[in-house]
């Protein structure tokens, strides 16, 4: 587990003016979120790495074909108080053997962050 240091961290998101952009040009170190993710996975550069943003309502299984193709996963967390986030990680590692990255973004309690390895 470590610290992500924000302002230097390779990983970015793809953002518009008006939230998330629905066309995007593949640049590497990319977080999409997943409907951006299903807009050009098939166009993706195989050795490009990708990430994909995670609602934490969101089940994995919508994401376990495209896993070998990520290098990170970065779950949500809305609130402080809801675990489903926590959940999505375990199933990441558990029952699908994810071997990337598993990130957490928003509302985290520290004392949580085991749970997620």
């Amino acid at each position: 587990m470590k610290f992500i240091d924000t302002p230097r961290d390779r990983w970015h998101t793809i953002n518009g003016e008006d939230g998330p952009m629905v066309t995007l040009t593949p640049a590497p170190y990319s977080l999409l979120t997943l409907s951006q993710w299903h807009g050009v996975r098939s166009q993706w550069p195989a050795d490009m790495p990708v990430g994909v943003l995670l609602a934490n309502d969101v089940d994995i299984e919508e994401l376990a074909d495209d896993l070998p193709r990520l290098a990170v996963v970065a779950l949500q967390f809305p609130k402080w108080i809801d675990g489903r986030a926590y959940s999505q990680a375990h199933l990441l590692r558990s029952r699908y053997r994810f071997a990337g990255q598993v990130r957490a973004t928003g509302e985290v309690l520290v004392d949580m962050l085991p749970l997620l390895k």
